[in-house]
């Protein structure tokens, strides 16, 4: 009894279960995101089920707050029957995401077809057992789920095993008794065979990852009934018969907002399906070299640029220990991004040999490297970075942002700079206007550069007490090239002035690199 009372004077159970509430639904794995949204995996059910076990377990007002939330039970798992049994009866009249696996006999004894038409998403697993098996029985277990809008199919095993039926000519079997009217998003991750029963022409959301083989002529064909998609992932597919495509074959995706390609291996013929795609001028290409090493390995084709490239004139390139990162688009003189197409493209693979490879053979066709105004060198070995750019005489900024840890060797890291620096004046003719962001103190640059602006910054860290806390302090440094490339911090000089800005580099151009993983909608 005193322990109860004590406890109920804590500050936590002062606030109204509505808020409590917002942050319990917060905290669940599945908050805001459907079941499909996970990566490879699938959905972890162990860790939601727990979750949702621990919250109801710390004292009788969260447990009271928790039973009386239908949205918070309203992810099913049919493996466990118990637990599943008292989401339904929990979730009152919530929409449900189910996840089964495969095969479904377990949910005979299940009142799933009482709770169908409160089903929004399904999420069938199919075990390794079964990789290769085409369910033909799927209509007479599960019930008619007239609102459902996602539905997902993951199959475990081996990525391309050999034994398993080839996508195109598998049966398509029917999952469900009647037409899914409400479908919008369809995800096939490892298939050999595609649901039969899809209205394709509602799709906005298509997933299509590994798997046996699909002739390009037959993906096309498929994704030429997608009339509405809005976004189009596929990954590691092994795309057959790539060349006796017609060059007169092509789809058009007028609607399709976001293109994501993750890519391992040469077979997925990135270069002929995109120029098979009749694509709208007004979206994102996201391309992922999945393991590292062979995107570099592949030619995309012709060296003309795609379509939906020819306005870009910005180009970001940022270096790491993983590889290397490129984005492109529209980018206005006055610094805000147009609603143009945009392009990003992730390699991992540290080799600079590889990146001499995709250098050479992708930028080119993606990118039309002879209109760029506006280069972004970011990350380690910015000399490196610039000696993949080719002569581009139409450039008018470029912008080199070091690092943000300290560099061991200042003199090295300062020789890399000035090198890059060198081949900038090479590779670009123009008249250039140089943006240098360094942590750096000193930072001599030795280069007859007219047009160059300095820039010292450093990483907000705690300050003495009594001071403000947290802000990124720059100091900025510009020269209009009447003097010499020698300074020393704090400037003051003749020809330079110093100017306190409370704001770090921004690299990324808005709206291209995924919010939580690779193959994310968003």
């Amino acid at each position: 009894m005193l322990r109860s009372e004590m406890n109920k004077r804590r500050p936590i159970h002062k606030l109204p279960a509505e808020i409590l509430g917002s942050i319990f639904q917060y905290i669940l794995p599945s908050n805001g995101f459907d079941l499909c949204d996970s990566h490879e995996d699938g959905p972890h059910m162990y860790t939601e089920r727990r979750m949702r076990i621990q919250i109801t377990q710390v004292c009788g007002r969260w447990r009271a707050i928790a039973l009386g939330m239908a949205a918070f039970w309203n992810v099913i798992d049919m493996t466990i029957p118990q637990w599943a049994l008292a989401c339904f009866e929990r979730s009152e009249g919530a929409k449900l995401d189910v996840f089964s696996r495969y095969p479904l006999y377990g949910t005979v004894g299940m009142p799933l077809g009482t709770h169908s038409a409160r089903i929004r998403e399904l999420f069938i697993e199919i075990p390794y057992e079964h990789r290769s098996v085409v369910p033909t029985e799927l209509p007479a277990i599960l019930p008619p789920v007239p609102n459902l809008e996602c539905l997902t199919l993951l199959t475990h095993g081996d990525r391309w095993p050999g034994g398993r039926p080839i996508i195109d000519s598998a049966p398509r079997p029917r999952i469900f008794p009647y037409p899914l009217l409400r479908l919008t998003k369809l995800v096939l991750k490892n298939p050999c065979w595609i649901p039969g029963g899809i209205p394709l022409g509602t799709l906005t959301h298509l997933h299509i990852s590994e798997g046996t083989e699909l002739p390009l002529q037959s993906l096309l064909a498929f994704l030429g009934q997608c009339v509405s998609l809005e976004k189009l992932i596929l990954t590691d597919l092994r795309i057959a018969d790539a060349l006796a495509v017609p060059d007169n074959l092509s789809v058009e995706l007028p609607r399709l907002r976001l293109l994501t390609l993750g890519v391992t291996i040469a077979r997925y013929s990135l270069g002929c399906f995109l120029r098979s795609v009749v694509l709208p001028l007004n979206f994102v290409v996201r391309i992922f070299d999945v393991d590292g090493g062979m995107l570099g390995d592949m030619e995309i084709g012709p060296s003309e640029p795609l379509p939906f490239s020819v306005d870009f004139n910005t180009i970001v390139i940022e270096r790491c220990y993983r590889g290397i990162t490129i984005q492109a688009g529209v980018w206005t003189s006055t610094g805000s991004s147009t609603r143009a197409s945009a392009l990003f493209l992730q390699y991992q693979g540290r080799r600079y040999e590889s990146q001499q490879e995709l250098a050479h053979h992708l930028l080119a066709p993606l990118i039309p490297l002879h209109q760029i105004q506006y280069i972004t060198i970011a990350g380690e070995c910015c000399d490196l970075t610039m000696n993949l750019l080719p002569c581009m005489p139409r450039v008018s900024v470029l912008r080199i942002v070091e690092p943000a840890s300290e560099s061991r060797d200042s003199r090295f890291a300062a020789g890399r700079l000035r090198t890059a620096l060198g081949l900038a004046t090479v590779r670009f003719p123009g008249s250039v206007a140089f943006e240098i962001w360094t942590r750096r103190r000193r930072a001599s640059i030795r280069l007859p550069l007219a047009k160059i602006k300095q820039t010292y910054y450093q990483i907000a860290v705690p300050q003495e007490e009594g001071e403000h806390r947290g802000d990124t302090v720059l100091r900025e440094l510009e020269n209009d090239g009447s003097v010499p490339q020698e300074h020393h911090e704090g400037g003051g000089g003749d020809g330079w002035k110093v100017v306190e800005v409370l704001n770090e580099p921004v690299v990324d151009l808005p709206g291209l690199r995924p919010a939580r993983h690779p193959y994310d909608w968003w």
